[in-house]
């Protein structure tokens, strides 16, 4: 649930019909005076730009001998996903990293290089000299083209997780998570996270659990469950997708090393993030993919001033009426002293740049 600082107008619109009369003080008298009259305030959602406009998203590619192909259609397709950004106006940056930048941390690698921690590999491919792109980026998709096609002379031993957790902590990646922006992190790969702590090509020992990158990036944030500023998506074989499992298998023969992501759509859940199949039209995933980013950054719940008359409360967008409703509408409730707090169900979550108006009238005096 996303609870975020919003622009709010109060207007004051007419007395109430069963107080048709004002309680004032004389002239010079030091009683102060009392009104009760119908409130309406009004909201913009997303009027914040330094709360709710702002975008951080990190490529996570698996830079694995199988994974050119995967590369080349993510570059292809690429203006699918970045041109909602473009349209909405929201302040992006975008880096890339590969799924072995864990090998930065010399507990995973006895032959650690801290190149691999930046937002490129250290396996020779071409850089763009641009680590983060953004809206002043003279060529966005062909700079991004460079970027993600990061190569495959990475290893195979796959650390997706650890790779994140590496590249967020990694002091010379401190431009990538901004103050009061939400990070979205894409992985493409066509096999499973194996983080644990062994190090590079040691498949024994026993996967880190979950809650350690969820707790990483809550850090890295400054989230809590309640309040989540990131989610975690991605493209990979979905799990018992054989179709798809043999596309990729065929695609590079002689490779039998892909998996199913399991792990993958366990992050996804613990983070609200979307699963996408790697043998998708990534035209239409990856806008799809795009659409869900810009949709977390909505503001699902307003909080008004005062405490209605609940039976009086009534909620506009854009000028229509949308009804109390657990699935499709609003709720109201009263979270904490003082708190009062429609929130937005379903489909009825107003868009970006949408008029939200919520009128009530009060249930006491006030000074």
């Amino acid at each position: 649930m996303k609870n975020l600082t919003i622009t709010k107008n109060r207007i004051i619109t007419g007395a109430l019909s069963l107080f048709p009369f004002l309680f004032m003080a004389s002239c010079g008298s030091d009683t102060p005076s009392f009104s009760l009259t119908s409130v309406e305030d009004s909201f913009l959602q997303n009027s914040d730009q330094q709360q709710v406009s702002k975008v951080d998203i990190l490529w996570v590619v698996d830079n694995s001998g199988s994974m050119k192909a995967s590369q080349d259609n993510l570059a292809a397709n690429f203006n699918s996903f970045i041109s909602n950004f473009t349209t909405e106006n929201l302040d992006f940056q975008i880096a890339v990293t590969a799924t072995d930048a864990f090998r930065a941390n010399s507990s995973y690698d006895s032959f650690s290089n801290s190149s691999y921690s930046l937002f490129r590999t250290g396996d020779g491919v071409t850089d763009s000299g641009i680590s983060i792109i953004n809206n002043s980026t003279t060529d966005i998709n062909s700079t991004f083209l460079t970027n993600v096609t990061i190569g495959t002379g990475g290893t195979g031993d796959e650390r997706a997780f650890s790779s994140i957790e590496e590249t967020i902590n990694n002091a010379a990646n401190s431009g990538l998570i901004r103050e009061n922006s939400f990070l979205a992190v894409i992985i493409v790969s066509d096999e499973e996270d194996f983080s644990r702590d062994r190090l590079i090509g040691d498949f024994s020992g026993t996967a880190h659990p979950i809650s350690r990158y969820v707790d990483a990036l809550d850090a890295a944030t400054g989230s809590t469950p309640e309040k989540r500023r990131y989610n975690v998506s991605s493209i990979h074989i979905l799990d018992g997708d054989t179709a798809c499992m043999q596309e990729q298998e065929n695609a590079v023969p002689g490779n039998q090393g892909q998996k199913y992501g399991i792990r993958y759509e366990e992050l996804t859940a613990a983070t609200g993030g979307d699963n996408i199949s790697l043998c998708s039209d990534f035209g239409v995933s990856l806008n799809t993919l795009s659409e869900g980013i810009i949709e977390a950054l909505l503001i699902e719940t307003f909080t008004i001033e005062r405490e209605p008359i609940v039976s009086t409360l009534r909620v506009k967008v854009n000028g229509l009426d949308i009804p109390m409703s657990e699935t499709n509408g609003w709720q109201y409730s009263n979270p904490g002293p003082d708190e009062y707090v429609i929130t937005f169900t379903g489909s009825a979550v107003p868009p970006a740049g949408a008029s939200v108006k919520i009128s009530f009238d009060p249930l006491t005096f006030q000074e």
